[in-house]
């Protein structure tokens, strides 16, 4: 997302209607961008606070916390467990009464890693 907001803030600079941007359309741009992502960014703030107590949640009762992924096939997920580890789990998507069957078990620096990438803290 980030790659994203700085792709569209270029593009704005970019196309920006004058060289001075002292216009009043490129003024009134500038001052809805700018509500447009102190928005959006809270709303997102707000997002993954919400998705980080129900992670809590979870972990605390003892439960699984699933996390998605592109880059895993669509059958697939990261499964956090409450004593740490990760694990990439299948699912028959056709039928969720099968059991998970574990595509692998993440070592140490994998389960950083995925940690990072997906902004979950300990």
């Amino acid at each position: 997302m980030a790659k994203k907001f700085i792709k569209n803030q270029a593009q704005g600079q970019l196309f920006s209607f004058n060289s001075n941007g002292n216009d009043s359309y490129s003024q009134a741009y500038k001052k809805e961008f700018s509500h447009f992502y102190n928005g959006y960014s809270s709303r997102i703030s707000a997002m993954q606070t919400v998705i980080q107590k129900l992670r809590e949640n979870d972990l605390k009762q003892g439960y699984c916390f699933l996390v998605t992924d592109n880059e895993l096939s669509e059958d697939q997920a990261y499964y956090e467990y409450p004593d740490g580890k990760i694990q990439i789990e299948k699912i028959d998507i056709t039928n969720i009464d099968v059991p998970r069957t574990i595509v692998k078990v993440l070592n140490k620096t994998e389960t950083a890693a995925v940690r990072i990438k997906h902004a979950i803290l300990l």
